[in-house]
């Protein structure tokens, strides 16, 4: 399989589109799949794929051992005859990989990874130290739960390798900010800090989201990629959905820690984008250029 990697105007690398017959690997690099679930979703996928080894295995909570889900990664990264590859679901279990892995074959004919939540290490790391393009989107256990439209937008991805799209969100702050959108799991993202380039959000569009946080985890997150200059290097801001991040006791609101964290910085901040853990899961390339455009009656996501 031989397919020309794409060159972005800012120097970000699209992996090559797909062809009808271009296959897909599935893999489990974090929490343990559900086969019965895995498998009536993987009914939706458009692509010939193929299940990656022992891809049903469980130790405790992540999907084998640190070594089994190595060589796993390691061995989709290499192959070949697979030209994306979707991770099965998130929980926990990536980080620990990323240190075990060689990522010089695939930096040389990089692929599509799909994923997000705990992928979200993934995604990061092969954008900040090689700049190659991958989807946050929907998983393979989970694509029955999503509305087709998500499904369909994750295909054409694929297929085309760049779908510029918009998408409507609610103003936090206003201006106008162009970049690579990148980001994922807010508390991936704080835990990450430290193992990456500090420059890896610098000019970008940050997106943020988390799923079961109470506010003050979420809070100590962001002051977390405050205080490491990752907010202050940022053009703009899009926030996901934080799903079951109800207050606690205190009776403070997810939303007001994110609006005392955020619209101060003096970059467009929006929310309210339908991806990750909610009802929907709208994909987006993950470090494509995109535009956040906010005004006081709304915001303009083009990506």
């Amino acid at each position: 399989m031989t397919h020309k990697r794409t060159i972005s105007v800012f120097e970000g690398i699209y992996p090559a589109a797909l062809q009808p017959k271009d296959r897909i690997r599935i893999i489990a690099p974090s929490g343990p799949v559900d086969k019965q679930v895995l498998q009536q979703s993987s009914t939706l996928i458009q692509y010939p794929y193929l299940l990656g080894k022992d891809v049903f295995h469980r130790d405790g909570f992540w999907a084998g051992t640190v070594e089994h889900r190595s060589q796993a990664l390691q061995e989709a990264l290499d192959d070949d005859n697979c030209a994306a590859i979707l991770c099965a679901r998130g929980g926990f279990g990536m980080s620990p990989l990323l240190d075990t892995l060689d990522f010089k074959k695939f930096a040389a004919a990089p692929k599509w990874i799909i994923g997000n939540s705990d992928i979200t290490a993934l995604l990061v790391h092969v954008w900040a130290y090689h700049r190659i393009m991958s989807i946050h989107g929907p998983m393979a256990q989970s694509l029955s739960q999503y509305p087709p439209t998500d499904i369909n937008d994750m295909h054409l991805l694929l297929g085309k390798g760049n779908h510029p799209r918009q998408c409507a969100l609610e103003t936090i702050s206003q201006g106008d900010a162009t970049g690579p959108l990148i980001g994922g799991n807010l508390t991936m993202l704080a835990h990450m800090i430290g193992t990456l380039p500090d420059s890896f959000a610098r000019d970008c569009i940050l997106f943020m989201e988390d799923v079961g946080e109470t506010p003050y985890r979420i809070e100590r997150c962001l002051v977390q990629l405050s205080r490491c200059g990752v907010l202050s290097r940022a053009r703009g801001i899009v926030l996901g959905e934080f799903t079951n991040c109800s207050p606690g006791p205190d009776g403070v609101s997810v939303n007001t820690v994110l609006h005392r964290n955020l619209e101060h910085l003096g970059i467009p901040v929006a929310t309210g984008y339908p991806g990750a853990h909610g009802k929907r899961n709208r994909p987006f390339i993950h470090g494509q250029l995109a535009r956040l455009s906010s005004t006081e009656k709304n915001s303009i996501l083009e990506d």
